[in-house]
């Protein structure tokens, strides 16, 4: 969480520094319109990559379960049928 401390303080100093610098307000909402838009892009990303990765780690318990299933399978003794 700290790193979205950091960027919130440094936004927030750049919007201080831009509006003692003579940029009006409306510049300042613009530029954060589009940092919101590429925040989200971000996370998006982000949500998609950790699907991703979630995935294929459901892959490989699942392959690794059917090969222990085949092991056990493979060492089975056969009962007699009496």
């Amino acid at each position: 969480m700290s790193g979205y401390s950091n960027a919130a303080t440094i936004i927030a100093n750049a919007m201080h520094t831009a509006y003692e610098g003579g940029t009006n307000l409306d510049e300042m909402f613009a530029v954060l319109s589009v940092q919101k838009e590429i925040t989200s892009v971000h996370l998006a990303q982000a949500a998609l990559h950790q699907q991703a990765v979630l995935n294929q780690q459901a892959q490989a318990q699942q392959a690794n379960a059917k090969t222990a299933l085949e092991e056990d399978m493979a060492n089975e003794v056969p009962q007699d049928a009496n």
